[in-house]
């Protein structure tokens, strides 16, 4: 199994973001038109043209003639479904990933030093994750695990298609690398969950189902 990950900076020039915006749907439009900042609305253009742009590349087809969906907890597919993608974006990038045969989740998280890690903590993660990270010896390990437990979590209940809200149901395993969660899926017993060090100064991770714990799985990094 392969999977194709993508990023793309968001600090794009006027030209390219009119261009982008020509890939969009009228939906996707109006809802470009309801931002009340421009970078805001930049932002939404440049992520939703790209995304376009690349499921273009891997369908074979023009950007305009995709139908994109989301279900009811806000994660986009294809209709019909043709590939499974997912995306997401922080800071200056947005960070893509696109697999033929299986669900994907993926976080991107630029580690900001204001957050106040504690107190989102608390109010998303686990009793167990919150006992790991009082354990940090530093204020930098504490930062470190924090964001590599959130961007796993993230990618996770984004491959499954479920809410921040269900952050704290579940807990992980950062002991070990990759973590791995238990997967319902026929033929999937196990969800496996790694970080990816792509960028300086962000946290990522990446979350696809697996058939064993020794399956081998291709990650192509096709950064732009």
């Amino acid at each position: 199994m392969n999977i194709f990950l993508h990023r793309f900076s968001l600090n794009q020039p006027e030209s390219a973001i009119r261009s982008l915006y020509s890939f969009l749907s009228s939906g996707e439009k109006i809802r470009a038109s309801r931002f009340v900042f421009q970078k805001d609305k930049d932002n939404y253009i440049i992520s939703r043209g790209m995304l376009r742009s690349l499921l273009a590349h891997y369908l074979n087809c023009e950007p305009t003639s995709i139908e994109i969906v989301t279900t009811e907890m806000g994660k986009p597919h294809t209709r019909p479904q043709q590939i499974h993608f997912n995306l997401s974006h922080s800071g200056g990038y947005v960070l893509y990933s696109f697999c033929q045969e299986r669900d994907i989740g993926i976080d991107l998280e630029y580690c900001c030093k204001d957050m106040e890690i504690g107190d989102l903590a608390r109010h998303y993660f686990h009793p167990k994750e919150i006992e790991q990270l009082d354990k940090c010896s530093s204020s930098v390990d504490k930062e470190k695990k924090f964001f590599s437990y959130w961007t796993r979590k993230e990618a996770y209940l984004k491959a499954v298609g479920l809410g921040i809200g269900s952050c704290h149901l579940f807990s992980l395993n950062m002991s070990s690398t990759p973590s791995y969660l238990p997967c319902s899926m026929d033929s999937f017993p196990y969800w496996k969950i790694i970080s990816l060090p792509l960028l300086e100064n962000y946290a990522s991770a990446l979350a696809f189902p697996v058939k064993s714990t020794e399956e081998e799985i291709t990650i192509s990094p096709l950064l732009i």
